[in-house]
């Protein structure tokens, strides 16, 4: 009603009064959950733990919230009102915004956070470059549906430029079980980008399209344990951060094609390998593929 648009209006001019316009106005972009040291970052200033205190203790719907070191976030309606007046004020300063709060992000390896804002900041080549480069830090850290929500956003062209995108979201889309459909797309593109950019193209993609190919296998075994054999040739001879998960596939392969010898020699290899504690699924993995060895030879230790 009247009565609460006059208070709520009276409250907008007293934070004014009280901490000046930018720390009021800038901190709400987008009604992100933002800390001091970010707000200091991006408004590049270095009083605002003092400003959002002092908007704290004068019930400037600004809420504190329960994550440890000093997170706050406005109330949804004020931080909107915020945002309106930034957008009148200057209309392109919600994107430097959140392109310099993706900065943050990013450096304080927030990646998720970092790439919503480099959305929000209208930036999808920004968004592309991220997830390309940290991939296997989403995948290793369990965070695939995140790699795969901004990889099916993101447009073609970039996907066939950067080709560790959709290589990555193939796996990703194997691990959280959607289509094969969608899964055998992704790989689609890749090869397409193989071709397209094959200066982008090394044994890195190689070895990632290999484990992608052999990890779900759909007809024919016989043919990915010959993708799978590649994978491991390229991966030892130079791409270790992949031979450990192409090592166990391969095995498990092996495994499910009778060849118990040669998948448990790969298995001791993968249990043996340099980067084995550094792939903890990986190592999980072969040791369950080893179980399987033992149990299906009949090993007492099984």
């Amino acid at each position: 009603d009247i009565a609460n648009m006059d208070e709520l209006l009276d409250k907008v001019a007293y934070i004014r009064d009280l901490t000046g316009r930018p720390v009021g106005v800038k901190t709400a972009i987008g009604g992100w959950e933002f800390v001091n040291e970010l707000c200091d970052a991006v408004l590049h200033r270095s009083d605002s733990a003092e400003r959002l205190r002092e908007i704290e203790h004068a019930n400037g719907f600004l809420v504190r919230l329960d994550a440890p070191g000093g997170w706050y976030r406005y109330h949804h309606l004020f931080g909107e009102l915020l945002q309106l007046e930034l957008a009148g004020v200057d209309p392109t300063a919600a994107a430097r915004l959140h392109l310099a709060a993706s900065d943050w992000f990013l450096e304080h390896e927030l990646v998720p956070e970092a790439l919503e804002h480099a959305h929000a900041g209208g930036e999808q080549r920004r968004v592309a470059e991220i997830v390309a480069d940290k991939h296997n830090e989403l995948l290793r850290s369990g965070q695939v549906a995140t790699l795969l929500q901004w990889c099916r956003r993101l447009p073609e062209e970039l996907l066939l430029e950067l080709p560790d995108l959709p290589l990555a979201a193939a796996i990703a889309a194997g691990l959280t079980g959607h289509s094969g459909h969608e899964r055998r797309g992704f790989l689609a593109l890749a090869e397409q980008a193989r071709g397209a950019n094959p200066e982008r193209w090394g044994p890195y993609q190689d070895t990632g399209l290999g484990i992608a190919r052999m990890t779900w296998v759909e007809h024919d075994l016989g043919e990915a344990i010959r993708v799978g054999r590649r994978a491991v040739v390229i991966a030892r001879e130079g791409v270790p951060e992949a031979a450990v998960t192409a090592l166990a596939s391969l095995g498990f392969l092996l495994f499910l094609d009778g060849g118990l010898d040669e998948a448990r020699a790969l298995v001791e290899e993968t249990l043996e390998h340099a980067e084995v504690t550094a792939r903890p699924h990986g190592f999980v993995y072969a040791l369950a593929i080893r179980s399987l060895i033992e149990a299906e030879i009949g090993d007492p230790a099984a």
